[in-house]
């Protein structure tokens, strides 16, 4: 594949160009790039964020424009994941549509109008109340412009149900995505909410306007109204005004008020009882009425029609002013409709209602030191004038009560001007002395103000007005004037100041730290006090950090952690939001017990205001003074202004600090996602050129423009002359009937969407070859199918290891039930067999019925030839492989292959003359060489050449391939060639299944091939054919190479038949074989015992059966296999002779297809001679017992059985052991008549002439000792055998003498014969 570039801008940076167009560029890549998985996973880049992070990734997204998260590009991915794991306001237009998304810190700014319903839709549809405002701009940035950036704009929005002016600091920045149209895909929008800050502003600005228009009004009327038209405008409101109570507190006098058009004036004399005890109650309290609605609110709704007949009325704020303990006045502010009344203007009606109260009061005084001298001291005291007079010679001051209340002094004591110039702080008053030196000398007004410290030790601001009193000759001899507590407006003027310098220092300082360092600044130099300074909260362990704080000189910073239950238990307050405030540590309970060590640290006095977010309390302004000293309203309102403008400033900076960050990193992140793009192309092309797939891609109509390396090399074509051809007409494809159609098909299919998987079957470069092919649509990054993948597998080597692998089981399978089939086969062999061998025994030899009997033999013979051919190809036929000399052995053959090919055939046998020995065993190893034979000359149809020749083979990994039971190595190789009619690839295909033959019916089995088949398998071996029609046929055959010495082969043994007189203990399950078994080796002269299966013949064993051989069937039922019958009767009889007999023996006693070592075998069905051959053979091998004193169990006999055989009364629970015993009774000559229980005997004693009691002592019911107590009752002479496990006599029995004698179990002829004979003597 040539060079693929997901976007034409990397294709000119990379320098090269490219074959297919950026559309599928981008989609061979989102198909094939693995590295970008985690990155593109919804899972990653749509983490956290929050409820809006869970909105995004729960949206039902494939219903919008922009479909499917994993379809997004890439830029909207990074901008969406920046914005969800943002703690700022953000929000992003994407599209041309301009999608909206928003993290969770925006989403409060917006109401519930527009969340969470705008998420995903279009920007004009949310945003169409302000489109007149931000389309434009959006539409700016999407056309590739410069970012925006809007400071305290004003975008009205609704919200919350109502329309409001809300302001706004923001920045609308392009999101570059070099797959949009114009290199711009979205607008980020990164902004903050200014309208408290707004709002702030403009409320500094109207006090500072109002204090100014105040200051310049002389009636208090005058005072009055300005103040009410000015809020009322402020506000909005519809009405505005001031009413003073009366004395009685009863009724509001209001002389007028400001008001809308529309609104009527409230004038004259309101009853404020009518307004309800509750509002009364209230306002009396000093508390003021915030009321959105007279109808609903708690205090109001039940005097609905005082409000109402008060002016048309149904939102109001109430202020009361509360003068020494009266309330005096009342500022209120009216709304027609119902209004949600904010904090900061509830708080603007106090502050204006108190500078209206002073401001009244101040015009009034005024006016009244002009009213005369009757009045001049009320004047005085109501605008805070203190009248002095002082006689320069005497230095005598005069004062008025005013001017020593205004110094903190009594008024009723004297106040000397000595206490006067103590009373001026030490700062100041050096200049006090020079201005009153310079009005003496000069006769000019004193006009001065100065600071004084009262005696509780509070700091006012003092203003100071005099005259010289000039005498006839010019001098001055007293200066009279008046003073002023100018404290309030000398602190309003101070915190103006402060409040400009604060401003212009916001503005120009960029760290956060350093802003809110030079906020502390500002309030502790303003404020006069020791300390101020911020800290962040670890509310869980009560400590604050400081890293930074303002200290006046000589004070210690307090930077570090501090616990805040060390200073007192003022925390709990912190942690409610309340601001602590004490003027002296040692009188406030919360921090009395703990004064020391605030004054340890110059915190006598404190103010600690809590900052909150929406995690809670997070951060502390505290202002520390080391003495003791009262914190003012206004003082207290100044901190809350600095405080809160300070952490306004704070976040803007910080919003900026994010937005130009985020610029950044939207710029690295664009190169380093640019770089990664070029990377990532590059290992796709490694990956497709080295891919070992068959790989290309196609266009939609089915052209191929592209192949990989592989592809090329397996059709053996270069690029050049497949490319621009339709898929299906390149020639490996075309040449084929009907593969065209399938594969025009499914391009057909896949361009339509849809994957299509198959296995195609075709001849390339002259081989036949298997395929898995695919083809897959290839989309871009909207999910267009702008092309095709097609991709191949070569699975030519599987499909034939699976057809090796079909075979291979379905001979196996039929292995398996022909295995079954043989072994019941030849159990019923051996039954018919064994019974003529029996009956022909019994013939004479002349007689007419032997020649049957011969024919019946005979075909006994070809179904036990047929059995094993059934065994040998089901690879269950037990072998005994040698080291065999093959050119011996074909040698040896060669009379009897001359006897059954007939004359018509010309046999060779070339054996090399290095030949190998073959490890294989030899008579079926002659029978398979048979059967090949005997299938040539029926391919030769009696004339032609067989040709056997027999060479050394080394077969190399490659010649077994495909063949998982052939193990590479040295073998020997025997080809048996004929020049017959050959096989097809049908016949040879299923040459090796068992009774599949092409010979006429009755001309064969279709068991040869089969049995060779299985015996080559077995000896671990391989086989083959190779055929052609009309030339013949060659199987060749290869046997594993043994390195021993070749053995000389074995003559059969001889047909003479010799018998014996052991006992044979027989093992067999199938009842009819067993019988004719028993019956042979009876015929034979051997004792038998017989045993339906292992068990049984184990517990004959475990009862005292001490049997000469043991003879046993391989396949037993029941849990106790024969093996094991072996294994543990030869641990209680060592060198017990076992001989195995098995017309299928699996894999009990054959191992690998060979006998275990040490194992005899006899194949079912055996004959006569056979058996007499073999247990001889063990028998005579074995340590064998002596034979029994047949002269003096003859004498016995005699003496017992003078008028007939003695009659033995034989008595045994165990039904085998009862059999066994009496079979050696009988063979001994006795007659025998058996009983299973005592009862049993005790009936026959009773009924017949019996010689011998021979019983077992454990009996059921009546034991056998009971059993001849109860017998010698009735014949007292009775000789008895008692058989047991134990060597002693029972009691009652020992003096019985030689009557009574034990016979030790486990007993056999011999030892039965001795008791016999001692009984008997």
């Amino acid at each position: 594949m040539r060079s693929i570039r997901p976007l034409r801008a990397l294709a000119e940076i990379a320098g090269s160009g490219s074959g297919l167009n950026e559309r599928k560029a981008r989609a061979l890549i989102q198909a094939n790039t693995s590295d970008n998985e985690r990155l593109n996973d919804p899972e990653v880049f749509l983490a956290g964020g929050g409820e809006m992070g869970a909105l995004i990734r729960a949206m039902h997204w494939k219903d919008t424009s922009l479909g499917e998260p994993t379809t997004w590009p890439q830029a909207l991915r990074t901008a969406v994941r920046l914005l969800l794991n943002s703690g700022h306001p953000m929000y992003i237009f994407w599209g041309e549509e301009g999608a909206c998304f928003y993290n969770d810190a925006y989403r409060a700014s917006i109401g519930p109008e527009r969340h969470p319903s705008s998420l995903g839709r279009p920007a004009r549809e949310v945003w169409a109340e302000i489109w007149d405002i931000i389309g434009p701009q959006i539409e700016q940035v999407m056309a590739g412009g410069r970012a925006t950036w809007h400071e305290n704009a004003l975008v009205p929005i609704t919200r919350y149900g109502e329309r409001e002016d809300v302001y706004w600091t923001y920045s609308f920045g392009p999101i570059d995505d070099l797959t949009a149209p114009r290199g711009v895909g979205g607008v980020l929008v990164v902004t903050s909410e200014t309208t408290q800050a707004v709002r702030m502003q403009r409320l500094m600005a109207f006090q500072l306007q109002l204090d100014d228009t105040l200051r310049t009004l002389e009636q208090p009327r005058e005072v009055m109204n300005a103040a009410a038209a000015a809020l009322g405008e402020y506000l909005e409101v519809d009405r505005c005004g001031y009413g003073e109570v009366d004395h009685s507190g009863t009724q509001l006098i209001v002389g007028g008020d400001w008001t809308t058009a529309g609104m009527p004036e409230l004038s004259g004399r309101l009853s404020l009882a009518a307004f309800g005890s509750d509002v009364m109650d209230t306002l009396a309290e000093g508390a003021s009425l915030r009321i959105d609605d007279i109808h609903a609110h708690p205090l109001t709704r039940q005097a609905t029609a005082a409000f109402a007949a008060a002016g048309d009325m149904q939102s109001a704020v109430i202020v009361p002013l509360i003068k020494n303990g009266r309330m005096v006045a009342i500022f209120y502010v009216h709304q027609s409709s119902a209004r949600s009344w904010r904090d900061e203007e509830a708080v603007l009606v106090e502050h204006v209602a108190e500078r209206t109260w002073d401001a009244v009061e101040r015009a009034r005084a005024e006016a009244a030191l002009h009213s005369g001298e009757r009045d001049l001291e009320f004047a005085l005291h109501a605008g805070r004038l203190g009248a002095w007079s002082l006689n320069i010679g005497t230095s005598t001051l005069t004062s008025s009560r005013s001017l020593r209340e205004s110094f903190g002094r009594d008024p009723e004591k004297a106040f000397s001007y000595q206490d006067f110039c103590d009373a001026i702080h030490a700062e100041d008053r050096e200049r006090f002395l020079e201005s009153l030196a310079t009005c003496v000398e000069q006769g000019s007004d004193l006009d001065i103000s100065f600071r004084i410290i009262t005696p509780p030790g509070v700091l006012r601001w003092i203003g100071m007005h005099g005259q010289p009193g000039i005498d006839g000759e010019g001098i001055a001899r007293t200066i009279s004037g008046v003073t002023q507590d100018i404290t309030r407006t000398r602190a309003a003027d101070s915190r103006r100041a402060a409040l400009i310098r604060l401003a212009d220092l916001l503005n120009t300082i960029e760290a956060p730290s350093d802003i809110a360092f030079a906020a502390a600044e500002v309030l502790g130099s303003t404020l006069e006090v020791s300390r101020v300074g911020y800290g962040t909260i670890d509310v869980a362990a009560e400590t604050i950090s400081i890293a930074r704080d303002w200290n006046a000189p000589g004070i210690k910073s307090l930077a570090g952690i501090h616990h805040f239950r060390d200073y007192g238990t003022y925390i709990e307050d912190l942690k409610k939001g309340r601001t602590v405030v004490f003027a002296d540590a040692r009188q406030d309970p919360r921090t009395s017990a703990n004064a020391a060590a605030l004054e340890a640290i110059s915190a006598r006095s404190v103010v600690n205001m809590p900052v909150t977010e929406q995690s809670g309390f997070v951060a502390l302004l505290y202002l520390n003074h080391t003495n003791a000293r009262t914190w003012t309203d206004e003082e207290l309102e100044l901190i809350r202004d600095v405080a809160q403008r300070t952490r306004m400033a704070i976040e803007r900076r910080r919003a900026e600090q994010e937005t130009r960050a985020l610029n950044q990193y939207l710029e690295q992140e664009v190169e380093q996602r640019t770089e990664d793009l070029r990377r990532s192309e590059s290992r796709l092309r490694t990956i497709f050129e080295t891919s070992l797939q068959y790989q290309g891609t196609l266009d939609l109509d089915g052209t191929l423009r592209d192949a990989n390396a592989t592809a090329l090399a397996g059709i053996g074509m270069s690029l050049s002359d497949v490319s621009g051809r339709h898929f299906w007409d390149i020639p490996w494809f075309s040449e084929m009937p009907g593969l065209s159609e399938v594969l025009r098909e499914a391009v057909m299919t896949a361009a339509a969407g849809e994957t299509v998987r198959q296995s195609i079957h075709t001849r390339i470069q002259g081989e036949w070859r298997w395929f898995d092919m695919a083809m897959r649509p290839m989309r871009d990054d909207e999910g267009t199918i702008v092309g095709i993948i097609q991709e191949a597998v070569e699975t030519t080597q599987r499909h034939h290891a699976e057809e090796q692998l079909r075979q291979a089981q379905k001979l196996e399978a039929v292995g398996k039930l022909t295995g079954g089939i043989a072994h019941d086969f030849n159990n019923l062999l051996q039954v018919i067999g064994g019974n003529l061998q029996l009956l022909g025994k019994d013939l004479p030899d002349r007689d007419s019925s032997r020649l049957r009997l011969e024919n019946a033999m005979a075909g006994v013979t070809r179904g036990a030839r047929l059995a094993s051919q059934l065994l040998a190809f089901a690879r269950r036929q037990p072998l005994v492989p040698r080291a065999v000399n093959l050119s011996s052995f074909l040698h040896g053959m060669e009379d009897m292959l001359h006897r059954s090919l007939g004359e018509g055939i010309e046999t060779e046998i070339v054996a090399a003359d290095d030949l190998w020995s073959a490890l294989v065993d030899p008579s079926q190893a002659e029978n398979a060489m048979l059967n090949l034979a005997i299938n040539a000359r029926d391919a030769m149809e009696g004339r032609g050449r067989l040709l056997i020749k027999a060479g050394n083979v080394v077969l190399e990994d490659t010649d077994v391939a495909g063949h998982d039971d052939v193990e590479p190595g040295d073998y020997v190789m025997l080809a048996i060639s004929d020049t017959g009619s050959g096989m097809s690839k049908e016949i040879i295909d299923r040459a090796f299944e068992p009774f599949y033959t092409t010979k006429a019916d009755g001309h064969g089995t279709g068991l040869g091939l089969s049995m060779v088949w299985g015996l080559v398998k077995q000896s671990k071996g391989h086989i083959q054919i190779s055929s052609t029609i009309g030339s013949g046929t060659t199987v060749r055959l290869y046997l594993p190479r043994s390195l021993e010495v070749a053995e000389e082969l074995a003559l059969p043994h001889p047909d003479d038949v010799k018998g014996g007189s052991e006992t044979i203990l027989l093992v067999e399950d199938h009842d009819f074989v067993r019988l004719t078994e028993a019956e042979m080796l009876r015929e034979l002269g051997y004792h038998v015992l017989e045993a339906a299966d292992a068990q049984q013949a184990m517990t004959m064993i475990d009862e005292g059966l001490r049997p000469d051989l043991l003879f046993t069937d391989v396949i037993m039922p029941g849990p106790l296999r024969s093996t094991e019958l072996a294994s543990r009767a030869r641990e209680r009889f060592p060198g017990l002779p076992v001989l195995y007999a098995s017309g299928y023996s699996e894999e009990a006693i054959i191992h690998d297809g060979r006998l275990d070592p040490g194992v005899e075998l006899l194949g079912k069905p055996f004959s006569r001679s056979d058996l007499a051959h073999r247990l001889r053979l063990l028998l005579d091998g074995a340590q064998m017992r002596p034979a029994p004193d047949e002269g003096q169990h003859q004498e016995n006999m005699r003496q017992a059985g003078k008028d007939g055989e003695p009659c033995v009364l034989l008595v045994e629970d165990d039904a085998l052991i009862r059999m066994a015993t009496a079979d050696l009774l009988s063979d001994l000559g006795y007659r025998c008549t058996e009983a299973g229980s005592g009862e049993d005997a005790l009936a026959v004693l009773a009924g017949e002439n019996v010689d011998i009691l021979m019983t077992d002592i454990g009996l059921p019911g009546m034991s056998g000792r009971d059993l001849v107590v109860q017998a010698r009752k009735a014949l007292p002479d009775l000789r008895v055998i008692l058989a047991s496990g134990a060597d002693a006599l029972p009691e009652g029995e020992t003096n019985a003498g030689a009557r009574t004698i034990m016979l030790i179990k486990p007993f056999g002829e011999q030892e039965l014969s001795a008791a016999l004979d001692k009984i008997m003597a």
